[in-house]
């Protein structure tokens, strides 16, 4: 993935988490702010379609707490599309690619995410 593309989602999770809680260690769990730069968010899973598309799984890493992830938080997996223009949309968290492929038989491609939250399964197809 080009190094702008990457600069540019993390711009996008920085805008979206401002800040971010966490705890120093797992002994003291006690959520406190918590600084971060570009750097510490992770780029996960990393899709590209043949028309230039691109998904991308990003997260904020080091989870200190005893307790679950947050469902939608920082620390859980945060999905966002790149269209071959650059604009970048936020799909949903949570979620794990599966498969993408034309259900619909339109000649699009749709992608099926397998939804992963905190107490909640199912699935999540995405349209383009």
């Amino acid at each position: 993935m080009p190094s702008e593309i990457i600069a540019a989602l993390r711009q996008q999770f920085r805008k979206k988490f401002r800040s971010i809680d966490n705890c120093r260690n797992l002994d003291e769990n006690v959520l406190k702010p918590w600084l971060y730069c570009e750097d510490d968010i992770s780029i996960g899973k990393v899709y590209c379609s043949q028309k230039g598309w691109f998904v991308a799984e990003m997260k904020r890493a080091e989870y200190r707490s005893d307790g679950p992830i947050e469902g939608g938080g920082p620390f859980d997996a945060q999905w966002y599309v790149v269209e071959p223009t650059g604009a970048i949309r936020f799909l949903d968290s949570g979620m794990r690619l599966v498969d993408a492929g034309d259900y619909d038989r339109d000649g699009k491609s749709e992608l099926l995410f397998s939804i992963n939250r905190y107490g909640i399964g199912g699935y999540e197809l995405f349209l383009r």
